[in-house]
């Protein structure tokens, strides 16, 4: 986008997607401050332009969906401490970005986080402080990790007092069959007992895990309703055996 110095008003803008290569222009904050309506802001950055950029993304934009997607290697820009109001904040980055997830997670406090999303190769633990050093209540969380040996850390995540107001979870497997340990601690209302939807992004197939999807759905209704699962993993017979037991299933491509 190119900055100007002249005051562009946008009154009904509600969606605006943002690729940066450089740190942000001044006179682009006063562009991003003119937008009253803005509900859903995405903004595509390289690393180098996300110092001068967040400052201003947490401090004015309180009532709109963030979405961070990060693209290119980390330089050696530092990140100090932000204080965010933002209550809907999606991060996401390659693999090889680690580094550079973790330098935002460490950066981060955002007490008024309710639905976090995050895509990427990261440890979980660095994502357990970060909830921590926000003491934020979570009501949605999707966690699309791309490592295959994770679920015990995410059972520590489920289980801490950030997760307790979870209604929505979405989470990826990466493992041929749902992990024992995860399908036992869901299929009982010790950990997010509020949990009303359940995704599950599989890259290889749910069929085997049917019978851990019906301990679920047994363990966790009335409350659970609705259970979300990538169409190429499922089967007819296993979605067919899945709504006999009441369950509603919705589909989607992953």
């Amino acid at each position: 986008m190119r900055s100007t110095e002249s005051r562009v008003e946008f009154p009904i803008l509600e969606k605006l997607t943002l690729q940066l290569y450089d740190p942000l222009p001044v006179h682009t904050t006063l562009f991003l401050g003119s937008l009253p309506a803005l509900t859903d802001f995405t903004l595509q950055c390289s690393y180098v332009s996300i110092p001068s950029t967040l400052d201003f993304i947490w401090a004015q934009l309180p009532g709109t969906r963030v979405c961070l997607q990060m693209f290119s290697r980390m330089t050696n820009a530092q990140l100090t401490s932000v204080h965010t109001v933002v209550s809907d904040l999606s991060l996401r980055c390659h693999d090889s970005e680690q580094r550079a997830m973790h330098t935002l997670l460490d950066a981060l406090t955002a007490p008024c986080l309710k639905k976090f999303s995050i895509t990427g190769s990261f440890f979980i633990s660095r994502l357990i402080a970060f909830f921590d050093r926000s003491s934020c209540a979570l009501t949605h969380l999707n966690i699309d990790h791309h490592n295959n040996t994770y679920d015990t850390d995410l059972l520590t995540l489920l289980g801490t007092p950030h997760a307790c107001d979870i209604v929505d979870l979405g989470v990826s497997l990466r493992s041929l069959s749902m992990p024992r340990k995860l399908a036992d601690a869901l299929a009982t209302r010790d950990i997010i007992p509020n949990l009303c939807t359940l995704a599950l992004k599989c890259s290889h197939g749910i069929n085997g895990s049917v019978d851990s999807l019906l301990k679920i759905y047994a363990g966790r209704r009335p409350v659970l309703q609705s259970l979300w699962l990538s169409r190429a993993s499922l089967s007819q017979d296993v979605e067919q055996a899945l709504k006999s037991a009441g369950l509603e299933v919705v589909t989607f491509t992953y």
